[in-house]
């Protein structure tokens, strides 16, 4: 038994978000995922961006005697950490506000799914 049922368009929540959030449910998580994802990796490419027009010193600790640290791959490795940090916090944020938004509301008697809820999220944070 086939529903008809369109699949909702993220970009439709700037222009409808109550009409739009009303439509998704937790058959539309994977677009949410996809949504959450593609912020993840912008927000990773800027902040690696970012980091690496930075002017930084290389620590005392690490300039010994005989020891010598390449300024540019130091500079990059340190943009690599920061831009792989900020895609993961931004994954988790969206992780993390869904399942303890979720708690609260179950908490409150409210009977809606986790993956309807991440699905919302998702779509929510379309920038």
């Amino acid at each position: 038994m086939s529903e008809d049922r369109s699949t909702p368009n993220p970009l439709r929540c700037l222009i409808k978000p109550l009409d739009t959030l009303s439509k998704v449910d937790e058959r539309d998580l994977w677009i949410g995922l996809v949504v959450v994802l593609v912020i993840a990796f912008l927000a990773s490419t800027a902040r690696y961006n970012y980091a690496m027009k930075l002017p930084i010193e290389i620590p005392e600790f690490l300039q010994r005697p005989g020891s010598r640290v390449n300024p540019e791959a130091f500079k990059r490795n340190i943009a690599y950490f920061q831009a792989f940090g900020e895609g993961a916090a931004t994954i988790l944020n969206w992780l993390l506000t869904s399942i303890l938004i979720h708690l609260y509301t179950r908490a409150l008697g409210g009977r809606g799914s986790l993956k309807g809820l991440m699905a919302k999220a998702g779509f929510a944070s379309t920038p």
